[in-house]
């Protein structure tokens, strides 16, 4: 929805994934950070004090789906690649994003997503090894004639900035 209105002009930026949104000719994406490609476990399980995990290490724990627009494409791929080698007693499908992060909380597996985007502290996010991160970013018109949104963007890309900085 939000993805035709911006295509329509009827919205001025849209701020996702770079690999979410298809890029037109008129569209310019600027990114604001990059972010690994995680498995989200329970604080609780064993595999959350790991530094990083492989694909391979994944096919002995239960994976928790959700075919979300909050879900990045490359995280729902990864995780239906996954899913062909499970069982499936070992597949837990959610309708919805928030209960994908419910059954991770209560310990029933994990699932694929973007690192840290969702803190929780009943959470822990494990980078999967030789995954891409992921750009995320602001998409915006070209020709735009909107004053703010330049103003916006710059505003947007210093904030991150010196976010990232702080955290150093």
């Amino acid at each position: 929805f939000l993805l035709n209105l911006f295509y329509q002009g009827d919205i001025d930026l849209l701020v996702g994934f770079q690999n979410d949104i298809p890029v037109k000719d008129d569209v310019i994406y600027d990114e604001l950070f990059c972010v690994p490609l995680c498995c989200a476990f329970s604080s609780t399980h064993p595999c959350a004090v790991k530094k990083e995990m492989n694909e391979q290490d994944l096919l002995s724990e239960n994976l928790i789906t959700c075919n979300s627009y909050a879900i990045p494409a490359k995280a729902a791929e990864l995780q239906d690649r996954i899913a062909r080698y499970l069982p499936p007693e070992s597949i837990y499908f959610c309708d919805s994003f928030p209960a994908s992060l419910a059954l991770v909380r209560a310990g029933y597996g994990y699932s694929i997503l973007p690192g840290g985007r969702y803190k929780s502290d009943q959470i822990c996010y494990v980078p999967l090894k030789a995954s891409e991160p992921l750009s995320y970013g602001i998409f915006y018109r070209k020709g735009s004639q909107n004053p703010l949104l330049k103003k916006f963007v710059a505003i947007a890309k210093n904030s991150v900035q010196e976010s990232l900085k702080s955290r150093k």
